[in-house]
């Protein structure tokens, strides 16, 4: 790499790169035998070497350690700062790859943001913050909230079902899913890049409803507002969104027989609903339709209840991980507006030139241009 002025600021330059790639590998958990497999080196001592000063690092390798370790490469040359959201997990994943698992999320989500610039997408829907004025809010006071909240996004009587979709493309929510195992939760945040969501995508879709409303509260949280509870007021709300009281209700009174519900009822209203059985019969017991006893009773461990739900759920796809439906739409609505080349395509879609020859032959035979791919619209 090519670095204008004398020895000694050439060295301290050299020092100064190394000492960020150093930095970030660290904070990443990356060892130096790892980022030298990766970047394809004889030796972690190259690596080391580098991050010590003692070896300039040419133009191609910083590009790629950037790459590798989701960071800008400007950072690693001084040139910008590099400030990333603070997430907080509800409950981390095991393994020792979770500082990275987050730099790659918000690498993607500044990525996104790029991408809806380039492709002037029309200006969101603002998710306008809730009225908490108590540092511990009842829970009626919650469930009104998500009440509102519900009205205000047109989510209707079966929220589950337009929740993420309106999210996404309404309000400009950015929603990534990762593999986080069966204890894994994901996070929610919000940077320069707007607000996102990462989910588990090994959760089953009614535990992932759960949580995308789950999440919706904290961003919906009003700034510097914190309560020791939060996250209990988070499933509050959850619930209420979910299941709103009077659809919940209809959909109860229609199937009571003698003063009481069948296990199978409880099942299809909560397949109906797209939530998990735990979630509807604890709304119940708030509505007080159910008894908290019953219900603890019900939702014993192995509990005939229990089995009935896990063999009347239908069997649902797993969410592909990594890129969102709609930022793969951008990035080729990107490339065919003529904001970025292939080469920048295959980045954003984090694959390599190669494979991405044969979508793209795809994509561009698919192309439309001129004045017959328009049609007129009447009172313009």
């Amino acid at each position: 790499m090519d670095i204008v002025g004398n020895n000694d600021e050439r060295v301290a330059s050299r020092t100064g790169i190394g000492e960020r790639i150093r930095q970030v590998r660290e904070q990443l958990q990356w060892t130096q035998q790892r980022l030298a497999d990766e970047l394809g080196f004889a030796s972690s001592q190259i690596v080391s070497s580098i991050e010590s000063g003692q070896r300039e690092v040419k133009a191609w390798e910083l590009f790629r350690i950037a790459a590798l370790l989701h960071t800008p490469a400007d950072w690693f040359l001084g040139t910008t700062e590099l400030e990333r959201p603070q997430v907080q997990w509800r409950a981390k994943p095991g393994g020792d790859n979770v500082a990275e698992l987050e730099a790659r999320f918000l690498e993607r989500c500044e990525r996104y943001a790029l991408l809806e610039k380039w492709c002037e997408t029309p200006t969101f829907k603002e998710l306008k913050p809730i009225s908490l004025m108590a540092a511990s809010p009842s829970f009626h006071v919650v469930g009104r909230e998500a009440q509102n909240v519900r009205e205000a996004m047109g989510l209707g009587i079966r929220p589950a079902c337009t929740l993420e979709k309106t999210l996404e493309e309404d309000y400009g929510v950015k929603i990534f899913y990762e593999s986080l195992g069966e204890k894994g939760a994901g996070f929610s945040v919000c940077g320069p890049f707007g607000p996102a969501i990462l989910m588990n995508a090994d959760n089953v879709p009614w535990r992932r409803n759960y949580s995308i409303a789950h999440e919706l509260f904290h961003l919906l949280t009003p700034t510097g507002w914190q309560s020791p509870t939060c996250e209990k007021l988070a499933d509050v709300f959850a619930s209420a969104l979910l299941l709103p009281a009077e659809p919940l209700t209809d959909a109860i009174a229609a199937r009571i027989q003698d003063g009481k519900l069948s296990y199978e009822s409880l099942v299809e209203v909560a397949c109906e609903f797209e939530v998990s059985i735990d979630a509807l019969l604890w709304r119940l017991v708030n509505l007080g339709r159910l008894s908290r006893v019953d219900v603890e009773r019900a939702l014993s461990l192995d509990s005939q209840l229990r089995r009935l739900d896990r063999i009347s759920r239908p069997a649902s796809p797993r969410p592909a991980t990594g890129l969102p439906d709609r930022y793969v739409r951008l990035c080729y609505l990107s490339y065919r507006k003529g904001r970025i080349g292939r080469s920048k395509l295959a980045e954003l879609l984090e694959t390599n030139l190669i494979d991405l020859s044969e979508q793209l032959d795809d994509e561009e035979a698919g192309n439309v241009e001129g004045a017959e791919a328009e049609i007129a619209v009447a009172g313009c």
